[in-house]
């Protein structure tokens, strides 16, 4: 039962999948959006929790038509026991708008988990600010588990971009909190890391991430630190 909960959610996202592509295809060409990666991690980690300790192939592929956006994520895990391990879809519908000259944006989305043949979903609302005049930005999100963990997540990221001419470095810091239904609740991890992405032309690009998070010891996280290198195809 629980295989065939999986596969009628998951032909449910691709069918609203479908249908958004078959929509913007549809739509003006210069009013679309999308775009592709694949990277290589050493391992997975996830809000602070070491999913899998294995070298990790993982592939993004999106499509944004105005506001929308619909994304497709997988996660491949490598080792004796190679397997697509994680599956996510997610919808989003974001807004940017300027108010007395400063930046602003409001998101709301769906996200379907589809991992180790088990199955979640969250729904999420963000909000995000950018300095004036300064390369900093500042987002705060609020995850709601709807399903399989029934928890609320909280987390607040600041990141600035240093641009070096084609290289673009951006470094950040992220603070995340959860709360349980059950009543467990506190601080999860406080990650540190640099993203750079160097521009190989106008729609190619490569791309690295390194990190570090702290995890809290009562919420059974360790410290991890991790890496990889990809590179990404935007039109």
């Amino acid at each position: 039962m629980k295989v065939l909960k999986n596969k009628k959610k998951v032909l449910s996202c691709g069918l609203i999948g479908i249908m958004f592509f078959s929509f913007v295809s549809t739509s003006n060409a210069q009013e679309i959006s999308g775009g592709f990666s694949i990277d290589v991690m050493s391992k997975y980690i996830w809000r602070g929790i070491k999913v899998h300790n294995k070298v990790a192939i993982q592939n993004d592929l999106y499509l944004s038509y105005k506001n929308f956006t619909v994304d497709f994520w997988s996660d491949y895990k490598t080792g004796d026991k190679s397997k697509v391990d994680e599956v996510d879809i997610t919808l989003d519908y974001t807004k940017k708008f300027t108010l007395k000259n400063e930046e602003f944006f409001l998101s709301a989305g769906y996200i379907y988990y589809d991992i180790n043949e088990e199955d979640t979903q969250e729904v999420y609302i963000k909000g995000g600010y950018k300095f004036l005049n300064l390369p900093l930005f500042l987002r705060v999100s609020i995850y709601r588990d709807i399903d399989a963990i029934q928890s609320t997540y909280l987390e607040i990221k600041g990141s600035g971009d240093i641009n070096l001419n084609s290289l673009i470095l951006s470094p950040y810091v992220t603070f995340g909190y959860y709360w349980y239904d059950e009543g467990e609740n506190d601080w999860n991890n406080l990650e540190f890391g640099l993203d750079g992405s160097y521009l190989l032309d106008e729609h190619l690009n490569a791309h690295f991430q390194a990190a570090y998070s702290i995890g809290n010891d009562d919420m059974g996280l360790e410290d991890e630190f991790w890496g990889g290198v990809g590179i990404g195809f935007s039109f």
